[in-house]
């Protein structure tokens, strides 16, 4: 009898913020993989491997986004790889104004010896012209455009999944990238669910109580800068 190939290794494409440490988490402790491959590039800054995607047929790649509100407030709670996060002289209503509004672009903020520290993330610019970001909103809407409309075009083994979908629907959201090509692992009670950062195996979502957010939900769908078209075709707003 035919058996369909599985696949054991996987890649994840997501920004900052969007849940890919709890999705991670969550492959691993369902399925039958390797660890997250990072021969396609960085899981936040893609868009520029395409000769590596040319050999990738034997990869799930798993794309994930969260709802435009959510993500920016943990983004700017977090600020990951942000000169932001550094400076100490600018009053909390400056800062947002600069996270939304201003010029976009990424640093190396994790010191390893090797001289980058701080440095601009080039793969972090604009996947289609080389430039940086006018803001984080054109930033999102490259970002997703890329994952929406290119990715699938270049690589066999896709599947696009929300944040939310996860959290609130999670077995459907499981067997649907199940049957994408990954096999549960033995002696489970698939699914199972985790903590969002550690593998502490439990099947509730207690650990995700939502924290609040310090920038209102009108204040980011009301920005000038919002690029409306994916925010309608993902979340209807």
């Amino acid at each position: 009898m035919y058996k369909l190939y599985m696949l054991r290794k996987y890649a994840i494409y997501g920004e900052r913020c969007s849940g890919t440490n709890y999705l991670e988490n969550i492959i691993n402790i369902n399925f039958d993989v390797k660890t997250r491959t990072q021969e396609y590039g960085s899981k936040h800054f893609f868009g520029f491997h395409d000769d590596a995607l040319k050999k990738s047929d034997d990869t799930l790649f798993i794309c994930i986004v969260r709802n435009l509100p959510d993500w920016i407030n943990s983004f700017y709670r977090e600020k990951h790889h942000l000169r932001l996060r550094y400076i100490t002289n600018m009053s909390e209503e400056e800062k947002i104004d600069k996270f939304l509004n201003k010029e976009f672009y990424s640093i190396n903020d994790h010191d390893h010896g090797y001289c980058t520290y701080s440095k601009e993330l080039m793969n972090d610019r604009n996947i289609y012209t080389g430039k940086r970001y006018k803001n984080i909103f054109e930033l999102r809407h490259t970002k997703i455009k890329w994952l929406l409309e290119d990715l699938p075009n270049k690589v066999k083994n896709y599947i696009f999944i929300r944040y939310e979908d996860l959290i609130n629907d999670f077995d459907k959201t499981l067997l649907k990238i199940k049957n994408k090509g990954l096999e549960i692992k033995n002696n489970i009670n698939f699914p199972l669910n985790t903590d969002s950062y550690n593998n502490n195996k439990n099947n509730n979502n207690q650990n995700f109580k939502k924290k609040k957010n310090e920038i209102s939900s009108e204040f980011i769908l009301n920005n000038s800068n919002l690029i409306p078209l994916y925010e309608k075709y993902l979340y209807n707003i």
